[in-house]
């Protein structure tokens, strides 16, 4: 079970005096068992408003208790008022003017739930600890305690991470201890993620904005304490929660901070300009000093595998030329945010850096550099299939259209622009780029998608149209697939198609009831055929058996297949030649 910790965190809060000699006393109920979820807490058989129906994660500001003499506070169900838990201070009691924090943890039947990991008891208690403050350390900071309440969460190391912090800030804290010290950090925003003692295993990422801290004056002071449930079918789940909310006398819920979720993404570099035709690229999130990677000498016309990234924070990507050493060396800064968790994303950095030195795109989009997304990929999820996803990204090329075998694929795709999202049977097609009327050839390429069934492609217009001199700029029908292997379409005259046919037509294209084909063998060849629906199922299969060179005709009768796209796959001698067409 994959351990993660959360955090709630409540401002420290002074109130009045009600007698001679009184300590201030902070109370946090954090026990996450449903069965306690609202408690009353007594405090030498006294119960104030503050303490009344206190619920779970509520913290009370620091109330004055009575110091110098014996003091009992006691714990009650407030349902059943049984008592739950009971911590006295024999005489003298609590020091006059000393601040204490009182923290609710555990369940009330630990038989009922997952035992702590490292043996500790996990009955329902009140720890306390001495020597709390209700001083900031200065204008524009906040200031933290923190304690462990989680009880199936193992000893726990804490860093955080922002501008100008990378700290260790808790080292081998064990459930129902609190840190031995405050930590202090400037008002801004910050990723806390939780490891194992170990510091092997990352646990969770938090992403926290601390940035309203800097309106408390003379800094904010906070209780932050680890609540909820490794696991979240016993009860509430983990979580990363702050109260820098500013001063308040009541008491009150903690406020959550965001648990980073994530989504998968795939990073394709097409940009053509020599100026980025290899560059560092970091990936950064919250205060920009937090790195998620760097990927160094990243060479046009290469890809990152799909993997993880963060969805629900800020995100940056940084293009810096090769060699570079941080951040600050960037070429280009693009914000990416924001994301939909559990998404699925594809990211082209496309597009020249000085667009004064290039051709213009003729339909006037811009061709500034940058990175262009596409939300939200929804695969099939259909073994036989392949999930097509086109873009154009040749900045010199205008609005085209894509077709295969007469059937338009892609239909009008601008500069810039990803065209919908294809799912086609596992096979191998000819894919002509027209121009935009679709009358006029521009190129055909051959689309070999037989042996990667069940996958993503991510198919790209890459490079000048106009002779550039450089020849691994000039345009072509580039391919990606998920674990980032990229290479170029061939164009159809070097394909192994042309070593068994001389052409192959297909009419009526779209077929209401018959579709033929005619096509010339280069040889006397064994053929057989299918027809393939977009499920990637065959629908119709034949043998032709052994066919003479030269003009051939096949003739399939359709009147029996539902509307739609269809596949017409030859295989001659081995090699396959397949057609698209539409019945209607």
């Amino acid at each position: 079970m994959q351990r993660i910790l959360t955090f709630f965190a409540a401002l420290v809060i002074t109130g009045g005096s009600l007698f001679a000699q009184t300590a201030n006393v902070q109370i946090v109920h954090n026990s996450p068992d449903p069965l306690l979820d609202s408690i009353d807490v007594y405090v030498n058989s006294t119960l104030s408003a503050n303490l009344t129906n206190f619920n779970f994660r509520e913290i009370t500001p620091f109330l004055q208790v009575p110091a110098g003499v014996a003091v009992s506070i006691v714990i009650t169900n407030t349902g059943t008022q049984d008592t739950l838990a009971v911590i006295s201070y024999p005489a003298p009691g609590l020091t006059s003017g000393a601040n204490y924090i009182f923290h609710a943890i555990g369940v009330a039947n630990p038989a009922n739930f997952d035992p702590n990991p490292d043996g500790l008891s996990t009955s329902f208690s009140l720890v306390a600890v001495g020597g709390a403050t209700t001083t900031g350390a200065g204008a524009g900071t906040a200031t933290f305690l923190v304690a462990h309440g989680v009880t199936d969460a193992p000893f726990i190391d804490v860093r955080v991470k922002g501008p100008g912090v990378n700290t260790w800030a808790i080292d081998n804290l064990k459930y129902g201890d609190f840190t031995s010290g405050y930590l202090t950090v400037p008002a801004s925003e910050y990723i806390i993620e939780a490891w194992d003692s170990g510091r092997t295993t990352l646990l969770k990422s938090f992403y926290a904005n601390l940035s309203s801290a800097a309106i408390v004056p003379g800094g904010a002071v906070a209780t932050v304490f680890a609540s909820g449930f490794v696991d979240p079918s016993q009860g509430p789940e983990f979580n990363l929660h702050a109260g820098i909310v500013g001063l308040s006398p009541t008491t009150g819920p903690s406020i959550p901070f965001r648990i980073i979720k994530t989504s998968t993404a795939q990073f394709i570099h097409n940009a053509a300009d020599p100026a980025v035709d290899t560059v560092d690229i970091y990936l950064v999130y919250g205060p920009d000093s937090s790195l998620i990677a760097k990927n160094e000498d990243v060479v046009f016309r290469t890809a990152s595998t799909v993997g993880p990234i963060p969805s629900n924070v800020p995100l940056k990507v940084f293009f810096a030329p090769k060699n570079s050493t941080s951040i600050a060396d960037g070429i280009a800064t693009i914000p990416i945010n924001p994301l939909i968790t559990d998404g699925d994303y594809v990211f082209v950095a496309n597009g020249v850096v000085n667009t004064a030195n290039f051709v213009a795109n003729p339909d006037g989009q811009s061709i500034a550099f940058g990175v262009l997304r596409r939300d939200t990929l929804t695969k099939a999820g259909i073994s036989s299939n392949v999930d097509v996803l086109a873009f154009h990204g040749s900045t010199d090329a205008p609005t085209v259209d894509i077709e295969s075998g007469g059937v338009t694929l892609v239909d009008d795709a601008s500069y810039g622009a990803f065209a919908g999202y294809l799912n086609v049977p596992a096979a191998s097609y000819t894919l002509d780029v027209t121009d935009e009327t679709g009358a006029t050839t521009i190129a055909s390429y051959t689309a070999d998608l037989s042996a990667i069934g069940g996958q993503r492609v991510v198919v790209f217009a890459s490079g000048f149209l106009a002779d550039t001199l450089d020849q691994d700029a000039n345009f072509g029908l580039w391919a990606t697939l998920e674990d980032g292997t990229t290479f170029e379409l061939p164009i159809v005259s070097s394909v192994d198609e042309l070593a068994v046919i001389n052409g192959a037509t297909l009419y009526p294209n779209p077929a209401s009831s018959n579709i033929r084909m005619n096509f010339s063998l280069v040889k006397a060849s064994n053929v057989q055929y299918r027809v393939l629906n977009t499920l990637g199922q065959a629908v119709i299969n034949g043998n032709l058996g052994q066919l003479n060179a030269g003009e051939n005709r096949l003739s399939i009768d359709v009147d029996n297949l539902n509307t739609g796209m269809y596949l017409l796959n030859l295989v001659i001698d081995g090699t396959n030649v397949s057609r698209t067409f539409l019945v209607d």
